[in-house]
């Protein structure tokens, strides 16, 4: 017994002497100034920079932070959190959440945020991301729902959002009448503006229902060939449950299972400067609240459990867009169809043509076993399409799906031991291509984590909805292994990088031969002390693609783009936060001809605790020889918008984003931004040519909470 005591009592004493020597070499300064607003955005800014730089597609990112809106009005009590509950803070890993369920469970409550540095896993940044969504309180969670509590303390909010370019497109300009009839497609028949509005109920997320429509830019509303109204129209309803029954949706969802190699609907992280968090963290069935109108399921989707156990079982059938090739000449059936399309444009007569046009029915299911330390999964679904997809016959695409019908199965798995974890996936899709992905994150000290990715996808593997770790968009002819660290050279100097080496095994649009390539980047994130954070990365790109001029001959060369970035974050005072950032891009080919170009820009951010306003303010200078050295800078926007645009040729670009909090139950967003461009007297193309070197931008948005 005494024993006993004596280590309880040294566990206890080690504790309180790591948190005093942690306050005092990381957090002195906190004593001589103010407390500061944490800076937790900054890692997500980064991955979605670096997801805007690989993707052509505009992409809404509103699933992603849905859920941790609920979180920052109602805390998790972390003591009592269960692991379902911490996977929901999706920028935490198995291998952080299941340190931090062992630590609670070997030395008792965690009674300071402090004192999670003790944890392996958890460094500074993690910390300073998870505080604004956790609470010590003690206070349990109701598990079950009482529908006279749902009714009195569930949450509701209403969100309406205008949008719109201030500069006239071509689409919009006056015409006339024999012209439009020639021609129909030569304009727009809808107004300018985009009309965003969304409802969304929620009760301790555990039961939640709303819905989403939008209207785009150029589209009708409530007249001509949108006599409903808004062009998109989601809903859903999702509940939470417990014993039997674990999740349940009805309306339109997403999968997220495995390592994304077999099913995954939606956005999904790649290659991030979070080395440690490289393995994906699944979530099993989730409701749709985005506005990307082809990329998610309708109908319905159900897991149900017995202990370890759990099955889910999934429906959907829905049109969606897709480029009309061939028709029944007689009964006006789409037969087949070339291409599917993302955009969620559908404003002129040919647009309109493709807008659902494709039918898409899709049903599975899944089957997992969860331990303290691993987790397996088996899943299968198969898809069928009410007409063909065929693809142009270029050689390039020669192992792209085509047909109607296609399937998929795969087996994933995850071990957690001390110090590391261990997962994979394997797939194969109904045309006999493999994909496998294996990986690990290993923690060799309290400093250290390294992680290692290495991938083989088939180049006739075929599935159109996953999402793994990749270097391309289709995620099939590719080989790839990945390398990353974290390196805590000190409590205010921290390293992290990666390396990549890919190469596809068959041909890719502009790419006439299998071709290989890498990728390098490092960055030194240095704490000057509270209120100072220094960030600086260099990163290497290099691929291969047609040599110019040799169209007969395939010839590749190598192309070369260097990204140089230095960040500064000064938190002035609790209130004001200011940041600059400068960054230098060089792109070559064949080691000739280089081509630069440089960004900077000064941000403003001013958020008062207790007051009802608060604004926000960048002016950036940008310069670059040609399109393709472009650089993209995340850019703060009203809630659950996301902006992340390209800086390219020369010009400037500001904007001001003020929020007023009119009441308790009412909040009010007005954004302007405006690009100016020095050497360009028009912008754009097609109809959304300007004819002018300013595209100026104004959007407003109002939430309602009831």
């Amino acid at each position: 017994m005494k024993s006993k005591v004596a280590r309880l009592v040294l566990r206890k004493l080690s504790k309180a002497l790591f948190f005093l020597a942690f306050v005092i070499f990381n957090f002195a300064d906190v004593f001589s100034q103010e407390p500061v607003v944490p800076v937790e955005t900054q890692p997500i800014e980064e991955i979605l920079e670096l997801h805007a730089e690989s993707s052509d597609v505009e992409y809404d990112y509103t699933d992603l932070l849905a859920e941790l809106e609920f979180f920052l009005a109602n805390p998790l009590p972390i003591n009592l959190a269960t692991h379902d509950e911490l996977r929901q803070l999706f920028f935490l890993n198995d291998i952080q959440i299941n340190n931090l369920l062992k630590y609670i469970s070997d030395y008792g409550k965690i009674t300071t945020i402090y004192e999670l540095a003790y944890i392996d896993g958890f460094d500074r940044e993690v910390i300073t991301m998870l505080e604004p969504y956790i609470t010590l309180s003690d206070q349990a969670r109701t598990t079950r729902i009482k529908p006279g509590d749902a009714l009195r303390y569930g949450k509701n909010q209403l969100f309406v959002r205008y949008q719109q370019l201030l500069e006239t497109q071509q689409g919009f300009l006056p015409i006339t009448d024999s012209l439009l009839q020639q021609n129909p497609n030569q304009r727009y028949p809808g107004s300018p503006f985009r009309l965003y509005t969304r409802y969304g109920y929620n009760y301790r997320n555990r039961l939640r229902w709303g819905f989403t429509a939008e209207k785009d830019p150029g589209e009708e509303f409530f007249k001509g060939s949108q006599k409903r109204g808004y062009d998109f129209y989601s809903g859903f309803f999702y509940m939470k449950g417990e014993k039997l029954l674990r999740d349940i949706v009805i309306g339109d969802y997403h999968l997220q299972f495995g390592q994304g190699l077999t099913l995954w609907t939606t956005f999904s992280f790649g290659k991030s400067t979070n080395v440690s968090g490289t393995r994906k963290i699944q979530r099993d069935i989730r409701p749709n609240t985005s506005v990307n109108e082809n990329q998610f399921l309708r109908g319905s989707a159900v897991t149900l459990g017995y202990k370890r156990f759990t099955f889910t079982a999934f429906g959907s059938q829905i049109n969606i867009d897709a480029t009309i090739e061939r028709t029944d000449s007689v009964t006006g059936e789409v037969l087949s169809v070339s291409a599917l399309q993302y955009t969620g444009l559908h404003r002129t007569p040919r647009e309109l043509e493709n807008r659902r046009s494709l039918g898409e029915t899709l049903y599975g299911g899944r089957a997992s076993l969860t331990g303290s330390r691993f987790q397996t999964g088996v899943t299968f679904y198969k898809m069928k399409f009410d007409a063909s997809l065929e693809p142009s016959q270029s050689l390039y695409n020669r192992y792209y799906f085509r047909g109607t019908e296609n399937h998929a199965a795969g087996f994933d798995m995850l071990y957690l031991f001390k110090g590391g974890q261990f997962f994979g996936e394997v797939s194969r899709s109904a045309s006999g291509g493999m994909a496998m992905l294996a990986g690990g994150t290993l923690f060799p000290s309290s400093r250290i984590v390294l992680s290692g990715i290495y991938r083989k996808y088939d180049r006739d593997y075929q599935n159109i909805y996953n999402a793994p770790f990749a270097e391309s968009s289709a995620a099939a002819g590719e080989e790839g292994l990945f390398l990353g660290v974290l390196f805590l050279v000190s409590p205010k100097i921290s390293f992290t990088g990666y390396t990549d080496y890919f190469r596809f095994s068959w041909l890719r649009f502009g790419v006439d031969a299998p071709s290989r390539g890498k990728e390098y980047l490092g960055e030194f994130i240095y704490n000057l002390s509270r209120a100072v954070e220094m960030r600086l990365r260099y990163r290497y790109k290099q691929r291969e693609r047609n040599l110019s001029g040799n169209e007969l001959m395939p010839v590749l060369e190598p192309y070369e783009k260097q990204n140089l970035r230095f960040h500064v974050h000064y938190q002035a005072m609790r209130a004001l936060a200011v940041r600059t950032r400068v960054e230098w891009v060089m792109n070559t080919s064949d080691g000739k001809n280089p081509k630069h170009g440089y960004m900077m820009y000064q941000d403003v951010i001013w958020k008062p605790g207790q007051q009802r306003w608060a604004f926000s303010a960048r002016y950036a200078l940008f310069d670059t020889d040609t399109f393709d050295e472009r650089i993209y800078a995340y850019e703060n926007d009203v809630l659950y918008a996301f902006s992340v645009p390209s800086y390219y040729y020369k010009g400037s670009r500001a904007y001001l984003l003020m929020r007023f909090q009119a009441s308790r139950k009412l909040d009010l967003w007005l954004r302007i931004s405006q690009t100016w461009f020095a050497n360009e007297s028009t912008l754009g193309s097609g109809l959304d040519l300007i004819d002018g070197n300013t595209r100026t931008e104004v959007k407003a948005q109002i939430r309602y909470r009831f």
